[in-house]
């Protein structure tokens, strides 16, 4: 009998290639090499999934912002976000002029333990800009940011959060190491009774589709849940809040022309009847008041928030008669709502022997209104100013007269001038309802600043104050991914530009808001729209 000895290394099969005897020692690397791929193939089909923002959470790179006005200025309160806690946030006081001598104490709360950290910044008198301070935070969650100044005091939500890994992220970068782990061990043991050539081949190949696959797939996995966000609503919970319902009265409940005043605007959920505690920050404020009323009153303020769906706002008129007041919010998760309400000033002592001069009986009530110029009242800190302005419909908003500067809502504020710039241009020059007409404005300089997140601000309301119209200059909402510009940095200008459509024809109040040097600036005009 024959006797055939092997030395261990099998014959290579006729016509095969070398390096793959029976072509067996290529099918588990093909089959290793197919894990990767179905993976790759599977998450390259997912659509990107954005996170979700909020107005009023601070993280690592954002920043929340919240226009106040407290104390008879305009205050921008910037709260910057941190990477790590503990940690202390980076809070700046943006003021607009006039700017008194005044200490603002803020501190900031934690909803959940009470912990807290308080830090006082004090306003130069007439030296607007940025003032910085810093609070302590140990955890993250929500808060409270309480400022509080000249006896009247906010309290302003804040979630503060931090970084974190989502299950799914963590699931697949936790597979993916143990499978490297897996294949590095396999390879080394493979390694003692393989080619050393063939087996870096093949796991180098593995390894880059590993790394591949783990590159495509990062960007598509879910965002990770940041740690301190607010938890998911419970199932059956609707998707969008309900509507709002406002109350607006005034402390005290009949004010007189002459002293201070405080406007209360009170929301409630229009489904059960609760306050509302779930503002979201729209332009960089949780709320937008205007008041309007006869002659020209107009203020254009950010009320201070005095507990759960309550707004608060200081003012003073010098003309008795009847006022509408606007809340223009916004709930989280929802869209905005313009609530409209009115209040009535009756004359104050003394007022009555020369309020018929001013077009008003004694008893408060308004009396037709002579003559076309609309009469503008001086800024409030931070809002509105300027003098009286008649604009022409027709080419230049052109005719103006200067008016009284009178009706500061506060007895130390300083009245605005009008501000140098010209007036308004409409194109067409003679507006027709339910078209859209540009209106711009010549500012003189390139060098006005962004406020509310914007360039400009235009406020629209017909005679009889059932509209109110607002929107933002034009070079700003054109690319909706720019980054946003810090306040006080002077590059827009010195044109303006907005479009509008007048449902109705008539004849419009109008003002035109910048700001320059830190001062609000106000343009008031008029535009009569044809049919």
């Amino acid at each position: 009998m024959q006797h055939v000895s092997f030395t261990g290394r099998r014959r290579r099969r006729p016509g095969a290639p070398r390096g793959a005897p029976g072509g067996a020692r290529g099918a588990p690397v093909r089959r290793t090499l197919r894990v990767p791929a179905l993976l790759l193939l599977l998450f390259a089909a997912l659509p990107p999934i954005a996170p979700a923002a909020s107005g009023d959470a601070v993280g690592a790179g954002s920043e929340a912002r919240f226009a106040q006005s407290i104390a008879g200025t305009e205050l921008t309160v910037v709260v910057r976000g941190v990477s790590r806690l503990p940690a202390a946030l980076r809070v700046e006081l943006v003021a607009y002029r006039p700017v008194p001598d005044l200490p603002v104490h803020l501190t900031i709360r934690s909803q959940e333990t009470g912990e807290s950290s308080q830090a006082t910044v004090r306003l130069r008198g007439g030296r607007p800009g940025t003032y910085q301070t810093r609070l302590a935070v140990s955890r993250a969650g929500p808060h409270e940011l309480e400022l509080r100044a000249g006896g009247e005091r906010s309290v302003l939500p804040l979630r503060v959060l931090v970084a974190g890994t989502s299950p799914v992220e963590f699931a697949i970068h936790g597979g993916i190491y143990l499978a490297g782990a897996l294949l590095l061990g396999g390879l080394l043991t493979g390694g003692l009774a393989r080619r050393r050539s063939a087996v870096a081949v093949y796991g180098g190949a593995a390894l880059g589709i590993a790394a591949l696959t783990t590159a495509l797939v990062s960007p598509l996995l879910p965002p990770p849940v940041p740690e301190g966000a607010e938890p998911p609503p419970p199932p059956g919970t609707a998707a969008e809040p309900s509507y709002l319902l406002a109350r607006f009265s005034t402390v005290p409940e009949r004010p007189v022309t002459g002293t201070d005043f405080t406007l209360r605007v009170d929301l409630v959920d229009g489904a059960t009847g609760l306050p509302v505690d779930d503002l979201a920050g729209y332009h960089q404020a949780l709320a937008h008041l205007v008041v309007a009323g006869d002659g020209g009153y107009f203020r254009h303020l950010h009320p201070l928030i005095g507990g759960p769906g309550r707004l608060e706002a200081r003012l003073r008129a010098d003309r008795p008669g009847r006022y509408q007041a606007y809340a223009e919010v916004r709930r989280t998760g929802s869209g905005t709502q313009l609530l409209a309400g009115e209040l009535t000033v009756a004359a104050g002592p003394g007022d009555a022997a020369d309020a018929a001069g001013r077009g008003t009986r004694a008893d408060g009530a308004a009396r037709p209104a002579g003559g076309a110029a609309s009469h503008a009242r001086a800024a409030a800190p931070g809002a509105a100013g300027g003098s009286a302005a008649d604009a022409a419909s027709s080419g230049p908003a052109s005719g103006s007269t200067p008016g009284p500067a009178s009706g500061s809502p506060y007895p130390d504020a300083a009245t605005a001038a009008r501000p140098a710039a010209g007036e308004p241009v409409l194109t067409p020059a003679r507006p027709v309802a339910g078209r859209p007409v540009t209106i711009e404005l010549d500012t003189g300089r390139a060098d006005v600043q962004p406020w509310l997140g914007m360039a400009g601000h235009l406020i629209i309301r017909d005679e009889t104050g059932d509209h109110l119209g607002h929107v933002h200059e034009s070079s700003m909402i054109t690319d909706p991914n720019a980054p946003p510009v810090e306040e006080g940095s002077a590059v827009f200008g010195p044109r303006l530009r907005f479009t509008y459509t007048f449902p109705e024809p008539g004849r419009y109040l109008a003002w035109l808001q910048y700001a320059r040097d830190f001062r609000i600036e106000t343009v008031p005009f008029v535009i009569t729209v044809g049919e």
